[in-house]
C-alpha cells in the first residue's frame, strides 16, 4: 500500500538543504539575542550570526522567487504575455515615461526661462531709466537749462514705471549724495552696473551709471525693490514662485557656484520673498503641477560679494501653453491651428494603431495558447493510450496545419497499432507454422546398419520452402531432399504437402509389407496361404513414388507450383542405392576412385501429369559419401559477385570427408556464411549427407 504523500512544507523541508541551514542559523541567532533583550551583554560573535542569517535568508528568498517565476513561466500563455509585455508594453511605458519626464523638464525649464526673461526685461528697463536720467542730468549741466534734479528724476521714474516702485538717486563725483534720503554708495560700485542686490534685508533691482559728461561727473543710482506684488506680475503667466533668502554659496567673481536645493525652515528667521497668487486649478488629467528651480545672481550691497539665490516655482502645462502656443490660439488666424490639428490627428492615429495592435496581439496569443493547450491535451491522451482523440481546427494558419498533422499522426498511430496487432497475430501464426514445420523435419538420424545419415535446414525466413526427410523401411532407408518453388508461407505449405505425401506413400508400403511378413511367419491357414491370397506389396522405389507425387501435385496445385526433388533408397544387405532426381541439383557421390553426379531422373514434380522418371542404381562401398544440397549452398555471392559454386563445395567436402558427418556439415555451413556478403540470408540452406559404414 502506498503511504500518504507529505504536504508541501514537509517536502520542501526534506528537499531543501538551504532551508534547514537557514532554520538552524535563525534559531541560533534568536537564541543568542535573548540575553540582549533581557539587558545582559551579548557574545561578540552574535552580530556575525545575525549577518549570516540575513544573507542566507536573502539567498533563500531569491531562490524561491526564481522558482516561482519559473513555475509561472511554464505555461506558454504566460510566456507569450511576458514576451509581449517586454516587446510592446514595457517599451511603450518607458517611452511614455521618458516623454513625461522630458515634458516635465521642458515645462520646468521653460517656466524658468520665462521668469528669467521677464526679470531680465525689468532689469533692462531699470537700467534704461537710469541711463536716461544720467543723460538728462548731463545735458542740463552743459546747457545751463534750469530745472531741479528731483524733477528730472521724478519725470523719468514716472515715465518708465507709472505704477511706481522705482527710486533714483544722484551723487557727486566723490560719491556724496546730492539729494536727501539717498543711500550711501558702497565702495565696490563703480562704472556701470545692473543686476540684483541685497539691500537692508530686501531684494532690489539696481542700475548705476557714472556720467563723465556732466559737470562734476555726477553718478546716478536707480533701485527697484522686489515685492510680492512685483512677483505677482512676474508669475502672472507662469504660476507661483518664491525666492529663498538663504544663499547657496558666497563667492568672488572667480569662484564657482555650489547649489543647494534645501529650503530654509520656518524657525531659521530668514525671510523669503514669494508671490501671493495661488496656482490655478488643473484644466485636465495631464495638467499636472510642475515644480521648477532656477538661480539668481545677487550681490550683497555692503561689500559686493556674489551669492546665488534659489528661486522655486509651481506651474502647470496649461498655463505655459498659453504663451508657448500663443500664435496657435483661438483668437489667431484659422490657418495657425493647423499644426495643433495635425498633432491631434497623429496622436489619435497612433492611439488607434496601438489599440488595433493590442487587439490582434490578444487574438494571436489566444490562438497560440489554445493550439498549444489542445496539442498538450492531445499528447496526454495519446500517452494514456487514447488514439481516437482528434483536435478541433479553428483556423487556417500553420497552427491549424500542426493540429491537422497531429490528427493525421494519431490516425496513423491507430492504423499502425492495428497493423501491429495484425502483425503480432501473423507472427504467432508463423511461429505455430514454424513449430509444425519443425515437426516435419526428422529429429535424428535413422538407426540402420550400414549407413550414417545427417541433414540440416536453415530457413531464410520464419518457415522454409526446402524439404528433406529420412524413411526407415526395415533393412532399407530412404532419404529425400527437395526445393519448393517460391518462398515464405506458400512454399512452406507446399513443402508440408510434399512431406505428408512422401510419408503417406512410404507408410502404406511399409504397413502392407509388415502385415504380409507377419502372416507368413505365423504359418497361416490354407485360406490365407493358398492360391487365392494376394502377393506381398513391394516397397515403392524412387521412380514410382515420384510419379505418384507428381500426379497428386498436378491435380491439387496451380500450374506455377512445382518441386525439385531428389529421392534415394539404400539397401544395407546389397549395399545398393536406387535414386531418382526430379529436376534437382544433382547430388555428388564421393568414392575412393573419385566423384560422380547422381543425375538420373526426369523433370520437376508438379508441372505435367504425364511425366515419367528414370531410376538410377549404384553399388556403394564402405566409406562412400553422398552429398545433396539446395541452391542456398552454391548460389550465395561474395563482395565481387562470385558464387560459392559446386566446385568449391566439392573441394571442401574432399578436404574433410574423413570427419564425422556433423563436423562436415558445420564446416560447409560456416564456409557458406563467411562467403556471403548479404546482410540477410538470401535463400533457404539445406544440406544432406550419407556415408556407408564399413
Amino acid at each position: 500500500m502506498v503511504g500518504k504523500q507529505p504536504d508541501g512544507w514537509k517536502r520542501l523541508w526534506r528537499r531543501s538543504r538551504l532551508l534547514r541551514v537557514l532554520a538552524i542559523v535563525g534559531a541560533l541567532a534568536l537564541l543568542i539575542s535573548v540575553p540582549g533583550w533581557l539587558g545582559h551583554p551579548v557574545a561578540f560573535w552574535a552580530s556575525f550570526i545575525r549577518f549570516a542569517f540575513y544573507v542566507l535568508l536573502a539567498i533563500w528568498l531569491f531562490r524561491g522567487l526564481f522558482r516561482l517565476v519559473a513555475r509561472a513561466m511554464w505555461p506558454l500563455r504566460n510566456r507569450l504575455l511576458a514576451a509581449y509585455a517586454l516587446v510592446a508594453v514595457i517599451p511603450i511605458a518607458l517611452i511614455l515615461a521618458l516623454g513625461g519626464i522630458a515634458a516635465y523638464l521642458f515645462y520646468g525649464e521653460y517656466a524658468a526661462y520665462l521668469f528669467n526673461q521677464d526679470l531680465g526685461s525689468r532689469i533692462a528697463r531699470v537700467a534704461d531709466t537710469n541711463s536716461a536720467i544720467a543723460a538728462a542730468v548731463a545735458y542740463r549741466a552743459r546747457s545751463g537749462v534750469g530745472g531741479g534734479a528731483s524733477a528730472i528724476i521724478a519725470h523719468y521714474d514716472h515715465l518708465s514705471f507709472p505704477q511706481g516702485g522705482i527710486r533714483s538717486y544722484l551723487y557727486r563725483a566723490d560719491g556724496s549724495p546730492l539729494l536727501p534720503s539717498s543711500p550711501p554708495l558702497p565702495s565696490w560700485l563703480h562704472h556701470d552696473f545692473r543686476g540684483l542686490v541685497r539691500l537692508h534685508e530686501q531684494y532690489a533691482i539696481a542700475a548705476y551709471v557714472e556720467e563723465p559728461r556732466a559737470r562734476g561727473s555726477e553718478r546716478v543710482l536707480s533701485l527697484f525693490p522686489l515685492t510680492p506684488v512685483f512677483l505677482n506680475r512676474l508669475a502672472h503667466g507662469i504660476g507661483s514662485m518664491e525666492i529663498f533668502d538663504t544663499a547657496t554659496s558666497t563667492r568672488s567673481r572667480s569662484s564657482g557656484i555650489t547649489v543647494t536645493t534645501a529650503k530654509p525652515s520656518a524657525s531659521s528667521g530668514v525671510r523669503n520673498l514669494s508671490s501671493t497668487l495661488p496656482l490655478p486649478a488643473a484644466s485636465g488629467l495631464f495638467d499636472v503641477k510642475i515644480v521648477f528651480w532656477t538661480l539668481l545672481p545677487v550681490r550683497r550691497w555692503s561689500d559686493g560679494r556674489h551669492a546665488d539665490r534659489l528661486v522655486s516655482g509651481d506651474t502647470r502645462p496649461g498655463i505655459l501653453n498659453q504663451s508657448l502656443f500663443s500664435t496657435l490660439g483661438a483668437q489667431s488666424n484659422e490657418f495657425a491651428r493647423i499644426p495643433i490639428l495635425v498633432l491631434e490627428f497623429v496622436a489619435g492615429f497612433f492611439l488607434i494603431i496601438e489599440l488595433v495592435a493590442l487587439f490582434f496581439a490578444i487574438r494571436l496569443t489566444r490562438s497560440i495558447t489554445h493550439a498549444v493547450h489542445d496539442l498538450y491535451s492531445g499528447t496526454q491522451l495519446v500517452h494514456g493510450g487514447d488514439f481516437s482523440h482528434r483536435i478541433g481546427i479553428r483556423s487556417s494558419d500553420q497552427l491549424a496545419a500542426l493540429a491537422e498533422s497531429f490528427n493525421e499522426m494519431t490516425g496513423s498511430i491507430s492504423q499502425l497499432m492495428l497493423q501491429q496487432r495484425q502483425k503480432e497475430r501473423l507472427e504467432n501464426e508463423i511461429a505455430i507454422a514454424q513449430e509444425v514445420q519443425a515437426q516435419l523435419f526428422p529429429s535424428g538420424s535413422p538407426m540402420v546398419s550400414g549407413l550414417d545419415v545427417w541433414g540440416q535446414c536453415l530457413p531464410a525466413r520464419s518457415v522454409s520452402g526446402d524439404y528433406f526427410d529420412f524413411f526407415e523401411t526395415g533393412r532399407q532407408v530412404g532419404f529425400a531432399l527437395g526445393d519448393v518453388s517460391g518462398k515464405g508461407i506458400s512454399a512452406a505449405l507446399l513443402m508440408a504437402t510434399v512431406a505428408s505425401a512422401m510419408r503417406a506413400y512410404q507408410g502404406m508400403a511399409v504397413a502392407t509389407s509388415a502385415a504380409v511378413a507377419v502372416a507368413v511367419a505365423g504359418g497361416g491357414s490354407e485360406e490365407t496361404t493358398g492360391a487365392n491370397s494376394a502377393p506381398p506389396a513391394p516397397l515403392l522405389t524412387p521412380a514410382p513414388l515420384l510419379e505418384r507425387l507428381n500426379t497428386q501435385l498436378c491435380r491439387s496445385t496451380t500450374p506455377e507450383k512445382y518441386v525439385t526433388l531428389f529421392y534415394a533408397q539404400f539397401d544395407a544387405g546389397q549395399r545398393l542405392l536406387r535414386y531418382a532426381n526430379a529436376g534437382h541439383l544433382p547430388p555428388m557421390l564421393f568414392t575412393a576412385s573419385g566423384r560422380r553426379r547422381l543425375d538420373a531422373g526426369g523433370m520437376v514434380v508438379g508441372l505435367f501429369e504425364s511425366a515419367t522418371f528414370e531410376e538410377g542404381a549404384v553399388e556403394l562401398q564402405p566409406g562412400d559419401l553422398i552429398v545433396a544440397w539446395s541452391d542456398g549452398i552454391t548460389e550465395p555471392e561474395n563482395e565481387y559477385g562470385v558464387e560459392f559454386g559446386e566446385e568449391r563445395l566439392a573441394q571442401l567436402i574432399e578436404a574433410h570427408r574423413d570427419r564425422r558427418l556433423e563436423e562436415i556439415g558445420a564446416v560447409v555451413l560456416d564456409a557458406v556464411r563467411e562467403w556471403s556478403t548479404a546482410s540477410e540470408q538470401p535463400d533457404d540452406i539445406t544440406l544432406l549427407l550419407a556415408r556407408v559404414r564399413a
